[in-house]
């Protein structure tokens, strides 16, 4: 009795040169996340909800503190009051 050896193929996302290139090969590989997901679920790798984050403290020197007011805000500081 010969019995079937179930094949296990490793695909990886190949770096793409333009847009059109990447749309191709998402439309070939369209249950590509969906294996992902299936195989990270079997191994335990999966997580639910939204890792803990710490909050931090720094002390700044009063001579070189600036208010939030004159942060710039292209750095995407967000200020909350405390």
């Amino acid at each position: 009795m010969a019995t079937k050896k179930k094949t296990t193929k490793t695909t990886t996302i190949p770096r793409f040169k333009t847009e059109v290139e990447e749309a191709a090969w998402w439309d070939a590989h369209p249950d590509f996340l969906a294996e992902q997901f299936e195989k990270a679920a079997k191994e335990g790798r999966l997580q639910r909800g939204i890792p803990k984050s710490k909050s931090v403290t720094i002390r700044v020197p009063v001579r070189i503190w600036r208010p939030p007011s004159a942060w710039p805000s292209a750095r995407g500081f967000r200020i909350r009051p405390t």
